[in-house]
Parts: C-alpha cells; sequence; structure tokens
C-alpha cells in the first residue's frame, strides 16, 4: 500500500504538473473559487452543501462547495497549498481503488493484488483518480456502491446494503441522473439472486420503488416530467459536448423517440467504452489514450472467447453488465468530445474492468480452487 501511494503521489506532484501545463482543466477553478473572499462568492456556496442537492435546479459548484468546507476545517498552511488539496483528492481515489480491491477479495476469497496494481496504474484511473475534480469523488462514491452490492451477496449483512445505497445516494447528489441509470443494475440483480418467487417479487417491488424515486428526484431536481423531456436533455448535453480538437463529429439525427435511442445503443456503447482508439486523437496523449482502448478491447474479447451465455446470468456479473451498458448508452450518445470522454468513463472503468477480468479468467484455476476446497472439506476428512 505504500508502494502504491508512492506511485499516486509521483503522478499527483510531478507528471500531472506537465498535464496541468498542456491541458485545461477545472482543477485550478475549484482551488480559486473557493480561495475567493469576496462576499458575493461566500453567499453562493456558503452552508449550500445540503440544499445543492436538496433544492431544485442543477447546481454546478458541488466540488466548489467541498473544497471551500474542506479549506475551513483544515490548517491554513494546507488550504493555502494546491498542490495539498491535490494530494487529498489523490488519496480519495487511493481509497477509493483499495475498497474495489476489497470487492474482488470478497468474491474471489483471496487477495489478488495484480488486479490491485492493475487498477493503481491504469492510466485513466491513475491521472484523474489523483485531480481535483467530480472524477474522484465519484471513484470513491462508485467504490462504496460496489462493495455494498458485492458484500450483500458474499455475506449477506444488512450493513452492506445500507453502505451500497450511501454508494449510489452520493453518486446521485455529484450527478443527479446517475441514479436513474445506476438502480436498473439493482433491478436486474435482485431478480437474479432472488430464490423462490416471493422473494423474487419483493426484490423487483424494492428496486421498483428506488426507480420511482429515482424519476421523482429527476423530475424535481431537473424539472423532467416526460419522456420527451428526458430525450430534449439527452439531445441539449449532446450538442455542449461537441467541439475541440477531439471532438467525434458523429452524423446523428435527431431523437424523436426511445426507439432512436436504442438503436443507436451498439454504436454509442462501442464509443463509450472503447474509444479513443489509436489514432482517433492525433496527438501524443490521443496516442496513449487509444492504446488503452486498444487494451479494453483486447480484454473483451479474452473474455467473449472464456464465457459461456450462461455466465451472464451469474447474479453480480448481469448487476455490472446492465451498470455498464446503461451507462455507456447514454454517456455514448452524449458525449461528442473524446477528452471529455476518457474523463467520464473512470465513473464506471473499476467495475467494466473487473467484469472483464472475471470473465476472462482462466477457468482452470476454478477447477483447481474447488479440488482443493473438495480435499479439505469436513466431510471427505471424515
Amino acid at each position: 500500500l505504500l508502494w502504491a501511494w508512492l506511485v499516486k503521489c509521483v503522478m499527483c506532484l510531478f507528471f500531472l504538473l506537465y498535464y496541468e501545463n498542456f491541458f485545461q482543466s477545472d482543477s485550478l477553478g475549484y482551488y480559486a473559487v473557493a480561495k475567493m473572499d469576496q462576499q458575493f462568492i461566500r453567499n453562493l456556496i456558503d452552508g449550500k452543501l445540503v440544499s445543492g442537492f436538496s433544492g431544485r435546479g442543477l447546481s454546478v459548484y458541488k466540488i466548489n462547495i467541498l473544497v471551500f468546507n474542506y479549506n475551513r476545517i483544515v490548517p491554513d498552511f494546507l488550504a493555502d497549498s494546491y498542490h495539498s488539496l491535490k494530494l487529498t483528492f489523490s488519496m480519495v481515489g487511493f481509497i477509493a481503488l483499495y475498497l474495489l480491491f476489497r470487492a474482488s477479495a470478497l468474491l474471489s476469497q483471496k487477495r489478488n493484488w495484480k488486479f490491485f496494481w492493475f487498477l493503481i496504474l491504469f492510466p485513466s484511473l491513475l491521472i484523474y483518480g489523483s485531480q481535483v475534480g467530480k472524477e474522484t469523488p465519484m471513484l470513491l462514491f462508485i467504490s462504496f456502491f460496489t462493495l455494498g452490492v458485492v458484500g450483500w451477496h458474499c455475506r449477506r449483512k444488512a450493513g452492506y446494503i445500507v453502505l451500497g445505497l450511501l454508494g449510489l445516494l452520493l453518486c446521485t447528489f455529484v450527478r443527479p441522473w446517475l441514479g436513474g441509470l445506476f438502480a436498473p443494475s439493482l433491478v436486474v440483480y435482485f431478480f437474479l439472486s432472488s430464490k423462490g418467487t416471493p422473494a423474487k417479487i419483493i426484490g423487483v417491488l424494492t428496486t421498483g420503488l428506488l426507480l420511482l424515486s429515482s424519476y421523482n428526484f429527476l423530475k424535481y431536481k431537473l424539472y423532467i416530467t416526460s419522456l420527451r423531456d428526458i430525450l430534449d436533455r439527452l439531445e441539449f448535453h449532446r450538442k455542449n459536448f461537441y467541439g475541440g480538437g477531439s471532438a467525434i463529429n458523429p452524423d446523428v439525427p435527431k431523437l424523436s423517440g426511445i426507439g432512436d435511442l436504442v438503436m443507436q445503443a451498439p454504436s454509442s456503447i462501442f464509443t463509450a467504452l472503447f474509444r479513443p482508439l489509436p489514432f482517433d486523437v492525433p496527438s501524443a496523449v490521443g496516442f496513449l489514450s487509444g492504446m488503452e482502448g486498444l487494451l479494453l478491447v483486447f480484454l473483451f474479447f479474452r473474455a467473449a472467447n472464456r464465457t459461456q451465455i450462461k455466465e451472464l446470468a451469474e447474479p453480480l456479473v448481469a448487476w455490472a453488465l446492465a451498470l455498464v451498458l446503461c451507462w455507456a448508452t447514454v454517456y455514448g450518445y452524449v458525449t461528442q468530445n473524446f477528452g471529455t470522454l476518457v474523463r467520464y468513463k473512470v465513473q464506471v472503468l473499476p467495475i467494466f474492468l473487473g467484469l472483464l477480468i472475471y470473465l476472462g479468467r482462466s477457468r482452470s484455476e476454478d477447477v483447481e480452487l474447488n479440488g482443493s476446497q473438495a480435499l479439505n472439506s469436513p466431510t471427505l476428512k471424515k
């Protein structure tokens, strides 16, 4: 863990200096706004950490509010340092990846440190999990959600359900629409994991209430009252996310109904999960991002080659698959800039990587593990 934290510190205090010098980001803006002393800035963000979540309208100052309140807590010599703030966010991202590693240990019943280092050194997670911005707390909240679902599946303890729902609530705090995108995965999980018809009905009804709550929240928070409002908002964000040197520029017609979104889903999912590919973005950083996309394509085909259809019906596999596909369908259509897309992908990238590695594992290891467990069983010893 200390070696992994050293890697994060080197990225945060050395490599990110060059990255931030050549590429614009919101990181310095979050720090600068929170440090401003003008009274109108204080009136804008002071005391609105909770009201920004529960109040109407979409607040864009959530990270400013968090940084503002963070500066009130820490000593002045830390509050005055941008790099200290960066280290704090980097530690948040580090904790998130460790919790995801703990979730994998619960599922596999062993500590696979190779998977931990794979998460730590994966370029997008290493860069955007060390910056001041929304992606770092989103990583932490996603890790709460993931650990809660995996822990409940493996241990059946109520505390994991609380942790998972807390993670889902916090994800909704940062980006209100994520509750509606992530909740369907819980419907799939509870339906497949519940044994017996009554348990399935209870699971579906519970997650149905969660979906209804998500809809009511979107209706209150984002003024969405119909399916047409959802489609119009998708169109609005798609136009806003277009532009820049890494623009995708697809020839996509306007959505006339939900059927058009479904028809665009295969292209949207591929774009959101695997692009940019090499030479999609004409720059050195774009080429490196493309190599990362190429690695994801390789992991996908390896998983597809080793996976049987029936394995996709495993509750946790189906949950992760539903979550990733729901997210990718919307974000692949809306986001029309590769630079923005790479950053947004961090929201689901650890779950997607875990899914690809789990499905792409060698099945002979499972046979050896089951065989050793059988040899050590009390019944066989008797």
